[in-house]
């Protein structure tokens, strides 16, 4: 980063620290690679570096800013279509709380219109 006054400098590097702080449970952020079948790669910013220099009589004040990425490497394969090997079949159980049970009885188990019996 350039800028000519440090108040500059400091405004331009708190935002984009700020960018790579969205929320106080996720550090960095993810970005989708449209030319790397659409994956998903998470940048977080590593440190920043303050740097004084002889330029700075000219105006010129530098900050670098480090950035660390990473990404799923992608391995593309032919394959076979799947085929289904076995079928389970389900029920919802009779002593299943009524809260959690779909009143329709045709998905399995039983309804109860005004609760469990005792």
């Amino acid at each position: 980063m350039w800028s000519s006054t440090h108040p500059e400098l400091r405004s331009i590097v708190a935002t984009i620290e700020a960018a790579f702080h969205p929320t106080q449970e996720r550090n960095g952020f993810l970005l989708r690679l449209p030319d790397y079948y659409w994956q998903s790669a998470r940048f977080m910013l590593e440190r920043t570096e303050w740097a004084e220099e002889a330029s700075a009589v000219k105006n010129r004040r530098m900050a670098k800013i480090h950035v660390w990425m990473s990404y799923d490497v992608v391995h593309l394969v032919n394959y076979v279509t799947m085929l289904q090997q076995s079928v389970v079949d389900t029920e919802i159980p009779t002593t299943a709380s009524p809260l959690v049970i779909a009143p329709d009885p045709s998905i399995g188990g039983q309804s109860y219109p005004s609760g469990p019996s005792p």
